[in-house]
C-alpha cells in the first residue's frame, strides 16, 4: 500500500473530467440561487445510515452497474455492528474480486468471533486485492480507533487514499481533512490543492459535509481565489442536507454581513436550524453563537425567526 510522505503528496485521482466540468459549469457567478444537484452529480445515489444498530436506506435513483448488492449488504451489516456510518452515495465502485471478497468475508467472522487481530489481517489481504469496501473500514477503525483497534492515524490516511481512489465519496471527504489539516506525526503537510480535489469528490456525491468544506475553502481562499459568493453557494447546497455546521456558518454571516446584507432574524434562524439538526459536539459551537449574538436581537424578532425556521423546514423536508 502507499506510504505517506512529505512533500511528495499522492493525489487521489480526479473523478472523470465530464463529471468535474459538469459540477464546475453549473456554478453560476452572478446569483445566491443554489446550483442544481441533478447537474452536479451525474451517478447514482444509494445510501444506508446507520445509529447503533438501526438502518434506513433510500434508493434514490437507479443503480447503474457497479457494486453488486450482495457486497453492499455486506458493508452495511459490518458497519452496523462496528457502529460505523457507511455511505454509498454517488459513488461507482467496482465488484471486488471473488478472492478479496471471501477475505473479507473472513475478516467479518473473524470479528464477529471477537478476533480482532486476525479480522485486520483479513481485511488487510481485501485490501490489497483492491477491495474498496475493506480499505474504507480499515481508514475508519485506525482513524477513529474503535472496533478493538488502536487509532493510528498513518494507516488511516493509506487506506483512506485506496478507499477514495477507488470511488468511495466519504474516504474521499475523510481524506480531504487530512490533506486540509496536515499531519506532523506522518510526515503528511498541508495541501490545499488535494483538500480542493478530494472535497469536490464528495460533492460530486452530493455529501453535506464535503461542500461544506468546499463552501470553507472558497470563502477563505485556500486552494483557489477568495470568492464569497461561491463559498456561500457551497454552504446553502450544505445546508440542504441538514449539515449543521453549515447553518451555523450561513447564520453567522448573515449576522455579520460577510458579501450579504446584515440580517439579525434570518442569521438567528439558520442557528436554530442548525440546533435542530446538530450532534451533540455541534449545537455547543451553536450555544457559543447563540450566546454572542443574543444581545443583538430585537423584541419579536427571535418569534420571526422561529416562523423562518420552521418555514425552511416545510420548504426542504424533502431534502
Amino acid at each position: 500500500m502507499p506510504r505517506a510522505h512529505c512533500g511528495n503528496t499522492p493525489s487521489l485521482s480526479a473523478p472523470p473530467a465530464r463529471a468535474l466540468s459538469r459540477i464546475r459549469a453549473a456554478r453560476p457567478k452572478s446569483t445566491f440561487t443554489p446550483i442544481s444537484e441533478a447537474t452536479a452529480s451525474p451517478y447514482f445515489g444509494f445510501r444506508v445510515g446507520f445509529r447503533g444498530c438501526s438502518a434506513r436506506m433510500v434508493q434514490k435513483s437507479p443503480v447503474r452497474p457497479g457494486v453488486s448488492m450482495t457486497v453492499r449488504r455486506s458493508l452495511a451489516s459490518l458497519a452496523a455492528m462496528l457502529g460505523l456510518t457507511f455511505t454509498l452515495a454517488g459513488g461507482v465502485l467496482a465488484d471486488p474480486l471473488p478472492e478479496a471478497q471471501a477475505a473479507f468475508e473472513r475478516g467479518v467472522a473473524a470479528h464477529r468471533a471477537g478476533d480482532v487481530d486476525t479480522a485486520l489481517v483479513e481485511w488487510a489481504v481485501a485490501a490489497e486485492g483492491g477491495h474498496t469496501g475493506a480499505a474504507w473500514v480499515l481508514g475508519n477503525l485506525y482513524d477513529k480507533g474503535v472496533g478493538g483497534v488502536v487509532r493510528n492515524p498513518g494507516k488511516a490516511y493509506e487506506y483512506y487514499l485506496q478507499a477514495a481512489r477507488g470511488g468511495q465519496p466519504e474516504a474521499a471527504v475523510r481524506l480531504g481533512l487530512f490533506y486540509l489539516e496536515g499531519n506532523e506525526d506522518i510526515g503528511l503537510k498541508r495541501n490545499y490543492v488535494e483538500a480542493l480535489k478530494s472535497f469536490e469528490v464528495g460533492a460530486l456525491a452530493r455529501r453535506g459535509d464535503a461542500q461544506y468544506h468546499l463552501g470553507m475553502m472558497h470563502r477563505a481562499g485556500l486552494g483557489v481565489p477568495l470568492d464569497r459568493t461561491e463559498g456561500l453557494r457551497w454552504l446553502i447546497l450544505s445546508s440542504k442536507k441538514r449539515y449543521a455546521p453549515a447553518h451555523a456558518e450561513i447564520g453567522r454571516i448573515h449576522f455579520e454581513g460577510e458579501g450579504v446584507a446584515a440580517d439579525r432574524v434570518e442569521g438567528w434562524s439558520y442557528l436554530m436550524l442548525a440546533n435542530r439538526f446538530g450532534t451533540p459536539e455541534d449545537r455547543k459551537a451553536v450555544d457559543e453563537l447563540f450566546e454572542r449574538y443574543a444581545n443583538r436581537m430585537k423584541p419579536g424578532e427571535r418569534e420571526r425567526a422561529t416562523e423562518m425556521a420552521d418555514a425552511w423546514m416545510a420548504a426542504n423536508s424533502g431534502s
